[in-house]
């Protein structure tokens, strides 16, 4: 058993880990400006310094506290990046004086920008991040590369590819898609409905998130988390309307401003590291994990 803080701990990766390392026996703490579904919790702020005294000397740091959301991060740039310099640096201060064992942060495949057609996104590819939100994420990176060298911390950084399962956040494309399809509503697919995105379901996440955490070879590493699979978000709306048998129209519509400048065409990980490093994959299918996330609504 482990002592495991997460910060953003009442976000949707957060209380899926809360709930995952706490079912594998592990003592959790969450930090998070939210009131959480698990306790025990502290409400604070990670980018403020007040919580360092209330939450004790943990092992292992899962830091994934940040703002999310296309249409806010795109409308609040500077908040959305203040957050995240001064939450990595709030941790890394915190590290400093209570030597956890490894530190793993939460980023983003959006640091890739957009990829090519039929290219895989390597970790070792240059990125090329469009928004405040991924670019700020590359700062985080990098300032967790140099706290190891300065500071001899151990770190792990996972890039996340489109997660989806319970707790999600309703805005998300496949929460507001099975949403809409519940209702008998239109389902709403922004532009032609062509882009395309590697969708993976939260229990692989949780379980990729878990084991980096427990060995040497992830150490100072950057890993994709992701199937591996290009999915058309007009063929989620079409999958998503079969699995729950709605009769939903589909609609194409442009989306709002200012969204629309920062959409990505195409977005498919290479998974080979992740497996390489821990011999685990995310294999569980878009169909089975829609139909595992309906059974649990």
């Amino acid at each position: 058993m482990s002592k495991i803080l997460i910060t953003g701990g009442a976000g949707f990766i957060g209380t899926n880990l809360a709930e995952h390392m706490e079912a594998q026996g592990n003592e959790v703490l969450i930090l998070d400006k939210r009131k959480s579904k698990f306790s025990p919790s502290i409400r604070a702020d990670v980018t403020k310094k007040n919580w360092h005294s209330k939450v004790g000397k943990p092992e292992i740091i899962y830091h994934l506290a940040a703002i999310v959301g296309v249409d806010y991060v795109s409308t609040h740039p500077f908040e959305t990046m203040n957050t995240e310099i001064m939450g990595i640096n709030n941790v890394i201060k915190f590290a400093e004086r209570t030597r956890p064992e490894k530190i793993i942060f939460s980023s983003t495949s959006a640091v890739y920008g957009t990829a090519l057609p039929n290219q895989f996104l390597s970790e070792d590819i240059k990125t090329f991040p469009i928004t405040s939100y991924a670019t700020a994420k590359i700062m985080a990176e990098h300032y967790l590369k140099e706290m190891k060298k300065i500071h001899n911390i151990d770190f792990t950084v996972l890039r996340y590819f489109n997660a989806y399962g319970k707790y999600q956040d309703p805005k998300m494309v496949i929460a507001r898609f099975m949403e809409a399809a519940k209702e008998s509503k239109p389902i709403v697919v922004f532009n032609n409905g062509e882009q395309t995105r590697d969708f993976t379901y939260i229990d692989d996440v949780m379980k990729a998130t878990e084991l980096v955490a427990f060995t040497d070879k992830t150490n100072s590493q950057i890993i994709n988390v992701g199937t591996g699979v290009a999915t058309k978000i007009r063929d989620v709306a079409l999958l998503v309307k079969k699995i729950s048998g709605s009769q939903s129209k589909i609609l194409f519509e442009k989306p709002p401003e200012p969204r629309e400048h920062f959409e990505i065409q195409r977005r498919v990980c290479d998974k080979r590291r992740l497996k390489k490093l821990i011999g685990f994959e995310c294999k569980t299918t878009l169909s089975q994990g829609l139909k595992k996330l309906m059974q649990e609504q």
